[in-house]
């Protein structure tokens, strides 16, 4: 969807660990695609019960950020009792993140 922002990021956390995207200027960002920079992330899984969370703010400025919206992903979701004992390959995932509405 289209963002009323001019500067989207990401930011991720699992388990204490933290990543980014870098702010683009775009409405309707796609990392990976077009001019964008590619976003893969990868998170050592300490907790199958954790979240992975994901945050979508605007950078609006000099330490001026404005959250739009998040996404909690439960790890137990994509987990399985094989990937405790031994390493899986990675797991691709995309999501979609739609703008947060106001209530």
């Amino acid at each position: 969807g289209h963002f009323s922002t001019a500067r989207p990021y990401f930011i991720l956390e699992l388990d204490g660990n933290e990543a980014r995207t870098p702010p683009v200027k775009s409405t309707a960002p796609i990392w990976g695609s077009g001019l964008l920079p590619k976003a893969d992330f990868a998170f050592p899984v300490y907790d199958p019960s954790s979240d992975l969370r994901l945050f979508l703010y605007d950078d609006e400025g000099l330490s001026n950020e404005r959250a739009i919206g998040r996404v909690i992903v439960p790890m137990r979701d994509l987990c399985t009792q094989a990937l405790l004992p031994r390493p899986r390959d990675p797991l691709q995932m995309r999501f979609n993140i739609l703008p947060a509405t106001r209530q």
